[in-house]
Formats: C-alpha cells, structure tokens, sequence
C-alpha cells in the first residue's frame, strides 16, 4: 500500500502511455486497412522516445527530490530533539511571574514544564470540581446564568488557589507552544518530501501535544469564572475553553491536516 501510494503518479503516467499507444494504434489501423508493421513503427518509434525521454527526466528529478528529502531529514531530527528539551524545561519562573509564589499552594510549580503540566492542571481541575464551596458556586450561577461574582469574594473561596492555577494557564502562553510553531512552520517550508513532513507532524503531535488536545476536549467545557474577563458588573462564568485554554488548538489542528 505504501509503495502504491509513492508511485501512484508513475503508474497514471504508465497508464496514460498504454492509452497513448492503444489510441495511436486505433486511429492507424482505421485509416489503414492493411496493417504496416514498419510503418507503425515508424509513427510510433518517436512517441515512445519522447515519453522515455519525460519518464526518465522525471524518475531522475523524484530521485533527486528524496536524495535531497534524507539529507535534511537528520537536521529537523536535532530540531525536533532540541525542540523537547526546551519545551522540557521548567515552568516555574513563567507561573511565579504569573501568580506569584502562594503559601500552601496546591500544585508543585518547580515539577512543571510544558510537556507535563497537564497532569498538575487536571488534577488541579478535579479539585476545584469536588470543592464543596465551588459546588455551591456553581449551582448558583446554573440557575441564573447571567450572575456575576466580585473578585473579593472569589479570593474568600477555597478554591480560589487552584481557579487561579488553571487560569493562568488559559489567559497566558504559559507554555511555549510558540516553539512548536515555529518548527511546524520551518517543517512546511523546507524541502522535504510530504511523506517526511508528514512523520515529522505526527511526531510532534504523538509526543508534545496529545496530552494538549486531550486536556482541551475533555475538559474544555468546564465552567468556572473567569476573573481575567472581570468588567463593572463584576466576574463572569464562562467555559474553560472559552477562557482561552483552546487558544493554540485549532491552529495545531490546521498545521497538523495531513
């Protein structure tokens, strides 16, 4: 199936040759009642050169193109391998700048990195859902929708640490999926082969952003407030997606349509 799928533009020119040649012999037959076996040839012998001629010109260029496609490959290796070890290095100061360093807080900021802090965050999620006083929050804000918090009260909460744990994360490029972009974006210029483009795109997808997408889809529609969207008639409650935490989601999608 996979040598089906690399050479399916040689077989359709093979085919078209056949065709070439059937159609030839038709209109030479038909015009001809008697068959000439030299003249045939004659009328023939330059068509097959011809197309012997583009087949192997472009037999030689697809070989090229992949000779070319294996060098770079082993450079976007290193790339993708660098690419880990970046996005493997430490959260801390990002999330420190951002909410600062919490007594008792909850999570272990100095454990995260952008390949890891999923499990932090969901588990940070699951907290905040059985929080009896988020509960009771939240039930409010299901009878009437329209309902608004003051930041002060949300602060007076015992889920307040953990709400603005994973907000931080909705409202801010916390982790660097800035880097992942660029290279999907050096992947999609350079010159390799799709097939090679292809491998890269699920690697990075298999191994950086599963847990990413995952997050987004299981959990994106949980509600809570969003104090980072706080305006005179106090803080609404929206959808954690609708927060911002799908900000990167559909762009990977799109980088990543095979």
């Amino acid at each position: 199936m996979n040598w089906l799928k690399s050479n399916i533009k040689i077989l359709c020119f093979l085919l078209l040759i056949v065709l070439i040649i059937l159609i030839v012999a038709d209109i030479y037959i038909h015009s001809n009642r008697t068959f000439d076996d030299v003249r045939f040839n004659n009328a023939f012998t330059p068509i097959a050169a011809i197309v012997s001629v583009l087949l192997f010109s472009y037999l030689t260029l697809e070989q090229l193109r992949e000779q070319k496609s294996n060098n770079l490959k082993q450079n976007y290796v290193e790339s993708f391998e660098q690419l880990k070890k970046d996005l493997g290095k430490s959260l801390k100061d990002r999330i420190t700048m951002i909410i600062g360093i919490k007594p008792n807080a909850p999570y272990d900021i100095p454990e995260m990195n952008s390949l890891t802090y999923t499990g932090p965050l969901n588990n940070a999620l699951d907290r905040i859902s059985i929080d009896k006083e988020f509960v009771a929050d939240h039930s409010n804000f299901l009878s009437n929708r329209d309902i608004r918090v003051s930041l002060s009260y949300l602060m007076s909460r015992s889920y307040f640490n953990n709400l603005e744990f994973v907000l931080a994360f909705a409202q801010f490029p916390t982790f660097k999926y800035y880097l992942i972009e660029s290279f999907f974006d050096e992947i999609n210029a350079s010159k390799l082969l799709r097939s090679d483009k292809i491998h890269f795109k699920r690697k990075v997808e298999s191994e950086l952003l599963n847990d990413y997408f995952q997050l987004v889809v299981h959990r994106g529609g949980f509600e809570l407030p969003d104090f980072h969207d706080k305006d005179v008639n106090g803080i609404p409650w929206r959808s954690y997606k609708s927060a911002g935490f799908d900000r990167f989601f559909l762009d990977f999608r799109k980088k990543l349509n095979y």
